[in-house]
C-alpha cells in the first residue's frame, strides 16, 4: 500500500460509520435504568483504582460514556460489583 492510498479518516467519516459506532447498540438501555439513579447520587468516598477488563466489556463501557454523562463507567462498575458482592455475602 502506497502512502497515497493510506490516509486518516475525517471525524465525520468515523462518526457516521455504523460499524464503528458501538453506542448505537445500547443507547436505549441506559435511559431508564439503575445507572441513571446511580449517576444522580453523589458519593464522596470514592477511590481511584486501575484494573484491566476484557475488550468487549471495555467497548460497552466506552459506548455508554460516549453519550456524554460523566461518571457512567464508574457507576456501571460500582453497580455490577455491588450486586455481585451482595449476592456473594460480602455486603
Amino acid at each position: 500500500m502506497s502512502n497515497e492510498e493510506r490516509k486518516l479518516k475525517s471525524f465525520n467519516e468515523v462518526a457516521n460509520d455504523p460499524c464503528n459506532n458501538a453506542s448505537n447498540n445500547n443507547s436505549e438501555n441506559v435511559n431508564n435504568s439503575a445507572l441513571k439513579e446511580i449517576l444522580n447520587t453523589k458519593r464522596s468516598n470514592t477511590v481511584y483504582t486501575g484494573f484491566y477488563i476484557e475488550e468487549d466489556l471495555s467497548e460497552i463501557l466506552n459506548s455508554l460514556q460516549q453519550r456524554g454523562q460523566r461518571g457512567v463507567k464508574s457507576a456501571t462498575v460500582n453497580l455490577a460489583l455491588r450486586e455481585l458482592f451482595k449476592k456473594e455475602g460480602y455486603l
